[in-house]
């Protein structure tokens, strides 16, 4: 099959769903001629303007750029100046502050200027394949490519389908999504998931949403694996110097919305029952981040920056807990990667993560206060034989269920089910 994979960010910018779909793509490539079409390809457009989409449509360059990852092609996608800043105010008018007439025509013309630019570089592709990362009117364009192509349109519609710090709603409603003008969960986005050939989720918890509130009947749950290595030389305690201490690792991208504030805010309270821990945190510094670190200045807070693979898989391997106590999470691969080297976990309760977790069998799930993440931390250095439990737990079940080779099979087997 010929695969062409849309999606708004893509490998070298970082997070999970660049990192996890680079993944998948790499993996479809072996059997399959693939390629991607991105708007984005590195942090520093990525936090451009305080909003997701600002950097894709102010820093896209005149014209595509082709680049390759080994033998996929990726384009991004290119913009004549007039075309940026048409798309800049088409985007800007997606708010409730513009009557909806209004709002819809400016909507179909946004989107008819992206399927346009699509379809101007696709060429012959029988698949075409949206990841959703929180700019759906890309998403959109993709699929009206798709029905004008005549050819199946697959939605991995990555969403966070609850309430920040929200009690679980077993059967959430459309009503209930928390609903933004230009983020994550809006009406883009619901409309595509609706027309959708297939749906892909990271989590049952997702899926059953579709599915109770009929959205979509051709709904898989397929998640995504770890991305690491476990032929780990060194160690990385040693390398900084505390090679005889707890550490504690928190691996992603730094923002508010991941729970960086509050871990910091804990660390005094672990410190005043033990001193001898250490704070680690990994991935790129976001969204003026760096800012709230200088009020937190201790040697015991050590800033990695992005870590490639055999260096995040080291820090995994030396870390004695992974704390990433983050609310806006679709599934939460990061911490499949921390149950590879057999470690606990401390995580926000919330419902992918809860799904994940087997209700805490794989780590403690907390309301992340500072208060809640020191008792969580000291909990389990405190008690290295729940640590070995949860960690051997999450081992287990990485290696039954999340799987990369399981995962692409189920993702082709969707593929020609769609094409059928």
């Amino acid at each position: 099959m010929k695969v062409t994979y849309i999606l708004p960010i893509y490998w070298p910018a970082i997070g999970g769903c660049e990192l996890h779909t680079r993944h998948l793509v790499n993996l479809i490539g072996y059997s399959h001629e693939v390629r991607v079409i991105t708007l984005l390809d590195n942090q520093k457009d990525k936090e451009k303007g305080g909003e997701f989409w600002f950097g894709g449509v102010l820093c896209a360059p005149k014209h595509n750029k082709f680049y390759h990852d080994g033998n996929i092609v990726i384009t991004k996608l290119g913009l004549t100046v007039y075309e940026r800043w048409l798309a800049f105010v088409l985007v800007k008018t997606q708010t409730n502050k513009i009557p909806k007439p209004i709002k819809k025509i400016t909507l179909r013309l946004l989107v008819n200027l992206y399927a346009k630019k699509l379809a101007s570089i696709i060429g012959e592709t029988d698949i075409i394949h949206a990841v959703h990362c929180g700019v759906a009117w890309f998403d959109m364009a993709a699929l009206h490519l798709a029905k004008r192509l005549k050819i199946p349109f697959i939605y991995t519609a990555l969403s966070h389908l609850y309430k920040k710090n929200a009690t679980y709603i077993a059967h959430i409603t459309i009503k209930e999504l928390p609903f933004t003008e230009r983020g994550p969960v809006n009406q883009i986005w619901l409309n595509t998931c609706y027309q959708a050939d297939a749906i892909i989720t990271m989590t049952d918890f997702e899926r059953e949403f579709f599915l109770k509130n009929k959205i979509n009947t051709n709904v898989y749950t397929t998640g995504v694996g770890a991305i690491v290595t476990t032929n780990v030389t060194g160690d990385f305690k040693e390398r900084y110097g505390f090679l005889d201490k707890f550490m504690v690792l928190f691996l992603g991208r730094n923002n508010k919305d991941k729970g960086v504030e509050e871990l910091l805010n804990a660390t005094r309270l672990v410190w005043q029952k033990n001193p001898d821990v250490y704070f680690v945190f990994a991935g790129p510094l976001e969204f003026g981040v760096e800012e709230l670190f200088k009020h937190y200045a201790d040697s015991r807070i050590i800033l990695c920056g992005p870590l490639e693979t055999e260096d995040k898989s080291s820090a995994l391997k030396s870390s004695d807990i992974i704390c990433i106590p983050s609310v806006v999470e679709s599934l939460g691969g990061v911490f499949l990667e921390a149950w590879t080297f057999k470690k606990p976990v401390i995580a926000a309760d919330i419902p992918p993560i809860r799904e994940l977790s087997g209700g805490g069998q794989g780590g403690v799930l907390i309301k992340p206060t500072p208060e809640n993440i020191a008792n969580a931390i000291l909990l389990l250095l405190d008690n290295p034989n729940l640590r070995q439990t949860m960690g051997t737990w999450g081992k287990r079940m990485v290696n039954d269920k999340y799987n990369w080779q399981h995962i692409a099979s189920t993702v082709e087997q969707i593929y020609q089910s769609a094409k059928s």
